[in-house]
């Protein structure tokens, strides 16, 4: 199966610590909730910190792309990389 292209793409950042200069313009800041993770095709978790509650990410993320090892057990919306 081919992927289709995409036309558009929005990101956003969760990450408090991030060198957000850099992130100016083309990323945003959102604090993860309830509210604003189920828009999201998809959250990377790019950092393993405590400041993540990483429990409400798994549970309510359609899809999670685990760049850290923060989940080790197999779960269905859970990818690890």
């Amino acid at each position: 199966m081919k992927a289709e292209p995409l036309s558009a793409c929005a990101a956003s950042l969760a990450e408090r610590f991030a060198n957000r200069t850099a992130l100016v313009g083309v990323i945003e800041s959102v604090p993860v909730s309830i509210e604003t993770l189920p828009p999201y095709d998809a959250v990377l978790v790019a950092t393993n910190h405590d400041a993540l509650d990483c429990d409400l990410i798994r549970r309510r993320a359609r899809l999670v792309v685990d760049a850290r090892g923060v989940y080790r057990e197999p779960l269905p919306n859970v990818v690890r990389v």
